[in-house]
């Protein structure tokens, strides 16, 4: 039976803010060498900084669909981290997952605000088409990427988004270990210009940590963890895609905290504002949504 789409926009967000904390978390093990280096659940006080996923999410809820306008004023205040603007990017994907064109339209206005490379931009509807997918019961594991570079193609995306997706696919589908992939990755890392490969093979990194065990959450971003370095952004995609896909009941609990209800409660109006529900915004909870299952296109 398949997942209902509320339990999908769920699942993504909240992943969103865990994966969040657990890659705070990951970082700090490291840096104990009695540690092990063993993550078997999160900091239940991890706070994450969601400004602009905030602002774009209360932007997406209040106007709803059609004719939904981005405003994101540039204030001194408005201080976005990585996993913040991407949790935008997320909730942007969520809204518009059934228009291509649209989702792209909202993930660029807001790239360009926040002055993100045109690469970046790129990855993050590479992310956003993986994710419509998802949503649409159309997960095929071995022709994701592949139909997420056709798709790139079709819009003249950065080349190098797609090079760097292309070897993920080429280390899937000869079953690449951990080590085998942070080893080709770390090659190509030391060949090109960093600038232009580091957004690409994040993603390419998190593609295939999602895809080599797309049923099994904990092990996406545990694999995702152990192949990121410095940025986040790797296990954030690989949790994102991995929780919609497996939705909010596929995150153990270990791995849950408290902070995730307001994202729960923040994805259930976005899920009642898609829908064309009146007042999404004064929605409390999932209670008295209706259960919609995924359509097929």
């Amino acid at each position: 039976m398949p997942y209902s789409l509320l339990s999908r926009f769920q699942g993504s967000l909240c992943s969103a803010a865990l994966v969040r904390c657990a890659f705070d978390r990951w970082q700090s093990l490291k840096s104990e060498p009695t540690s092990g280096s063993r993550l078997d659940g999160i900091d239940p006080d991890c706070d994450f900084d969601q400004t602009l996923s905030d602002t774009v999410l209360a932007t997406l809820i209040q106007h709803g669909q059609p004719g939904i306008h981005l405003e994101i004023d540039r204030q001194p205040a408005l201080r976005e981290s990585e996993v913040d603007c991407w949790t935008a990017f997320v909730a942007i994907a969520l809204f518009f997952h059934e228009d291509n064109a649209r989702r792209r339209q909202g993930i660029e206005k807001l790239g360009k605000t926040i002055s993100l490379s045109p690469a970046s931009i790129d990855a993050a509807d590479a992310v956003g088409y993986a994710i419509a997918c998802i949503l649409h019961d159309d997960l095929d594991p071995s022709a994701l990427i592949p139909q997420t570079i056709a798709y790139l193609t079709e819009i003249e995306a950065d080349a190098t988004v797609r090079q760097q997706l292309a070897t993920g696919q080429t280390l899937l589908d000869r079953g690449a270990s951990l080590e085998e992939t942070r080893t080709v990755f770390a090659r190509q890392k030391a060949t090109l210009d960093p600038s232009l490969t580091g957004v690409g093979q994040a993603i390419a990194l998190a593609f295939y940590c999602f895809l080599s065990t797309p049923e099994d959450w904990r092990l996406s971003v545990g694999r995702s963890l152990q192949l990121s370095e410095r940025s986040p952004l790797a296990p954030f995609v690989a949790g994102t895609l991995s929780g919609a896909y497996n939705t909010l009941s596929g995150i153990p609990g270990e791995w849950r905290m408290a902070e995730i209800n307001s994202l729960r409660q923040a994805a259930s109006r976005l899920y009642a504002a898609w829908a064309g529900v009146c007042h999404p915004h004064e929605i409390a909870s999932e209670w008295g949504l209706p259960a919609v299952a995924t359509p097929r296109r």
